[in-house]
């Protein structure tokens, strides 16, 4: 995943067809496979840049593959009074990585683990469309389960009638 923060000023961001424009402090969380563009919208507009390789991840969170971050990723840490939270997480592992020491690199990556898991838990779709929903972990697992097959099988010819049998769901 990339995490793109504006640091100074605002900037424009087109992800697939859906445009917004960021303020200063305001983040958005992109898989790489998101087709995306950013384009300043001042001449002071500064852009924070941190990408992780999911595969770090996998090992905790066996579903970070299947997870589909909200675009509106800044509206939902506005919605839970996160945003400065998340700020500081992404601000404490630049600094980190610019101190560049082992200490302060392990530490970036400890912090790392943390948003991470923060992102794939709470700013994924799910979280976004059903902000008061409070699914037991039985229904999540389901969830991702069916979000697995359609992510493996999404080229097959119908790949509802797949997830159908596979999870014993009615399509």
């Amino acid at each position: 995943i990339e995490i793109l923060m504006v640091a100074k000023g605002k900037a424009n961001v087109t992800m697939s067809f859906e445009r917004f424009e960021l303020n200063q402090g305001d983040f958005i969380v992109i898989r790489e496979s998101d087709p995306h563009a950013f384009s300043s919208s001042d001449s002071n507009c500064e852009i924070i840049s941190l990408y992780f390789d999911m595969s770090a991840y996998v090992e905790k969170i066996p579903h970070l593959h299947y997870i589909l971050f909200a675009c509106e990723s800044f509206d939902l840490a506005k919605y839970r009074n996160e945003t400065t939270k998340i700020r500081n997480l992404i601000l404490a592992i630049l600094v980190r990585l610019i101190r560049g020491d082992e200490k302060s690199l392990a530490e970036a990556a400890g912090t790392g683990e943390d948003l991470v898991w923060i992102l794939a838990n709470d700013y994924d779709m799910i979280k976004y469309y059903n902000r008061k929903w409070d699914a037991s972990y039985g229904k999540i697992e389901k969830y991702y389960l069916i979000m697995g097959y359609l992510f493996e099988n999404y080229s097959t010819k119908n790949p509802l009638e797949i997830i159908a049998n596979e999870v014993h769901y009615s399509k």
